[in-house]
């Protein structure tokens, strides 16, 4: 049974080792017990489709072993079609291709480690171009994936069909449809269906949470400085995983935006994430910064402030105070942050990220890319799309980002927002009748559940 002190990566073993014993007793009907809380779940009939994360491989293999292929098994990626053409597609698309076969001939010849194999693959660069429909031309050094994904690339290859937790408007520069067209070639299926959001995530119906702290300091910076005002750092607030190796850059910008007054929430979720009490003491002592290990992220985005600016055709405005996201650009952010409307300030760190901030700020105009934030020796490399090379330092931090408060507050700031409202708008006729994303759930559900 998983602890609340578990690290995730335990949890997920931990689920990996009970996942036979339940599926063997949900395909003979039998009641299933709750690990945690000891509810017994009454028997259910036996599954007629499984939906998968694409990282659960293992759970694949003992699926198969019981059921065969008699029970079809659907991957899910939370992601844009783009860094999974990256990850799982063909070279010829500009992706990593058969890692799987890759790895095995390497191990077969010199009885290497596979891992460690893997992660050259992944991480080698020499400057090459890749070419990825849809997205701009970028050199291979622009992108870090993670070893972990080196054991993954085969659950595609295994699984029935595939989902991609993405909105057709999301992809609108050919990403989608070219890897939908190269896996109907194999007679796999993909479906893009999302946004996947919360039911009224942008109706201003979100609740705090119970953080009455985060409540009055949006609604006094609302009233202070105005609607969209505020921004919220959702790139510090990630999860386990990344965390900047030095601050010095996390406090230019923080210093930045004191000194223009811009009001901000930053969260730091991550263990890795150790604040300086001289930092903290600025933030708190500015007036301008809401510093939290958590915040709720829905409420912050779509903030469902009742305070009515106006009344028109029966239609009520309400005041909202956050206007802009500085994100790592994963897709859970990626994805609140369109479907409330909010345009983004990129700081891309691995895996989709880099690909993500590429489209939202070249294809999609809804976000401004950071660039002098980038360190090591591939980060301070040019960029294929413009040729620009960070220059590594603190004042070309500051001068940037200085510079990026002044646009966010003038006219490509607003050019900006309304193609994040455009998007907001599209998300949310995805999911009525006749939408995409009720299409593509229709699709899927008539190909793998209402079977004859």
């Amino acid at each position: 049974m998983a602890e609340p002190t578990d690290h995730i990566f335990t949890i997920l073993g931990k689920c990996t080792q009970a996942y036979p014993a339940v599926y063997e007793r949900l395909i003979n009907g039998e009641a299933i017990t709750c690990a945690v809380k000891g509810i017994v779940f009454d028997p259910l009939p036996p599954p007629v489709a499984i939906i998968m994360d694409f990282w659960s491989l293992p759970e694949l293999k003992a699926t198969r072993s019981m059921t065969g292929n008699t029970v079809p098994v659907i991957a899910i990626v939370a992601s844009g079609a783009g860094p999974v053409i990256q990850l799982f597609g063909p070279e010829s698309m500009g992706g990593f291709g058969d890692i799987g076969a890759r790895i095995d001939a390497e191990v077969a010849s010199s009885g290497r480690d596979p891992i460690e194999i893997g992660e050259e693959i992944f991480f080698a660069v020499n400057g090459s171009v890749v070419r990825i429909p849809g997205l701009p031309e970028m050199f291979d050094y622009e992108s870090f994936p993670q070893k972990i994904l080196t054991l993954y690339g085969s659950f595609l290859e295994g699984a029935d069909g595939l989902i991609l937790a993405t909105a057709k408007a999301y992809e609108t520069s050919g990403s989608l449809k070219a890897f939908s067209e190269y896996r109907l070639g194999k007679n796999k299926a993909t479906f893009a269906i999302g946004p996947l959001l919360p039911l009224h995530y942008s109706s201003g119906q979100i609740s705090n949470r119970g953080d009455e702290a985060l409540a009055t300091f949006l609604a006094d910076k609302l009233e202070r400085f105005g609607q969209k005002s505020v921004l919220f750092l959702l790139k510090m607030s990630f999860g386990t995983f990344i965390w900047p190796e030095s601050l010095d850059y996390v406090e230019e910008i923080i210093g930045c935006m004191i000194e223009k007054k811009l009001p901000f929430v930053f969260c730091y979720a991550s263990p890795l994430a150790k604040l300086p009490e001289e930092l903290i003491a600025k933030i708190n002592t500015s007036g301008l910064g809401f510093l939290s290990k958590w915040v709720p992220q829905h409420y912050i985005l779509t903030h469902p402030v009742r305070k009515i600016l106006s009344i028109t055709n029966e239609m009520l405005t309400f005041a909202k105070a956050t206007g802009w996201c500085l994100t790592h650009c994963g897709w859970g952010g990626v994805t609140e942050a369109l479907g409330s409307g909010v345009p983004m300030i990129a700081w891309p760190f691995l895996t989709d990220g880099p690909r993500n901030a590429a489209h939202l700020s070249e294809n999609l105009k809804v976000a401004i890319e950071l660039i002098e934030v980038r360190t090591g020796e591939n980060g301070l490399k040019p960029l294929r799309r413009t040729g620009r090379a960070a220059k590594g330092t603190r004042a070309a931090v500051r001068e940037e980002f200085l510079g990026i408060i002044d646009d966010i507050r003038g006219a490509k700031g607003a050019d900006l927002r309304m193609a994040a409202e455009r998007l907001k708008s599209e998300y949310a006729d995805a999911w009525k009748k006749g939408g995409d994303a009720k299409l593509e759930m229709r699709a899927f559900l008539e190909r793998f559940v209402l079977r004859e």
